[in-house]
């Protein structure tokens, strides 16, 4: 049984809807880490340390730490003593995760403890019970992202079957995330739902296959639709980063997030559609500087 484990809990992007979802994991930026340690002698009483973020955040994320690790521990039927400390690392703009990614490392940091470590299905319903109760809105997502390092194409995953394919990307692709006040768009607002169901069927289609083969084109043509920016300045927003050289953008479902993002696949481009961006819409509570990063170049896994 190990003593000590540190965990690093990468920034996932949650609510966000269609193809453009295959993101989640693949931001290159510092995410919460999570050290999980073995209490000194047994009967010492699970205890939980957050550094970072604000006061709401550090108290809700210290109950729902607590409730991840006593569920598992309770569930093994252990009565281990276990000290967590939990470092946040809150980046622009708020809506990478909201927490639960900090919550699934505390939760596999001490399944990582145990020298007969539980399969990933056996933790799920615990991480999913704690995010659940911690922040409803973004749980799930958040969740699968987390805890199985890529993102579930299905409802699920099969029992005792962790098998998976990797989706590659090309190097140097980047995203441009920001927050401006828009209302939140679907392709639905817009088209039928057969005809909805059409086109994102054939976007998980060319993605899969494009990211599958190396098949860049195929890529760019999965990120391509612009149906939710084709009215008012949701249409300036999408003309203008194109015109720019991004690829393809997309809005968040994220309740009051407002959250755009731009994908580009060079750092340059990104850095002209940024500035761009701040040239149209002032910083305000909404739009601050927007956050670029890199998408690493292996970070989908598809279950």
């Amino acid at each position: 049984m190990r003593t000590s484990v540190k965990v690093g809990a990468p920034p996932v992007l949650s609510g966000i809807t269609g193809i453009e979802g295959l993101f989640s994991m693949a931001l290159d930026l510092p995410g919460d880490e999570v050290t999980v340690k073995r209490a000194d002698l047994p009967e010492q009483p699970l205890t939980c340390r957050v550094t970072g973020g604000s006061k709401v955040d550090k108290i809700r994320i210290e109950h729902a730490v607590k409730k991840a690790i006593q569920l598992y521990l309770d569930q093994r039927g252990s009565s281990l003593g276990i000290r967590a400390e939990v470092r946040l690392h809150k980046t622009f703009p708020q809506h990478l995760g909201e927490g639960v990614p900090a919550i699934v490392a505390a939760l596999c940091g001490v399944d990582f403890i145990y020298t007969d470590r539980w399969p990933v299905h056996r933790l799920l319903p615990i991480a999913l019970e704690t995010a659940r109760a911690y922040c409803p809105e973004v749980a799930e997502a958040s969740v699968y992202a987390s805890l199985l390092g890529g993102v579930v194409m299905d409802s699920g995953i099969v029992q005792e079957d962790e098998r998976f394919h990797k989706v590659f990307m090309p190097d140097g692709m980047h995203i441009v995330l920001t927050q401006i006040p828009l209302e939140v768009v679907t392709i639905s607002e817009n088209l039928s739902g057969r005809q909805e169901a059409k086109i994102l069927s054939q976007k998980v289609a060319s993605f899969i296959l494009g990211g599958m083969t190396g098949d860049w084109a195929l890529l760019k043509q999965a990120l391509k639709n612009k149906t939710a920016f084709s009215t008012g300045i949701k249409k300036k927003i999408y003309e203008g980063c194109i015109e720019k050289g991004a690829i393809g953008l997309g809005t968040s479902m994220a309740r009051d997030s407002h959250l755009v993002y731009i994908l580009c696949d060079n750092s340059s481009i990104a850095e002209d559609v940024s500035h761009w961006l701040q040239s149209i819409f002032p910083p305000s509570k909404h739009q601050k500087i927007p956050l670029i990063s890199r998408i690493h170049p292996s970070g989908h896994q598809i279950f």
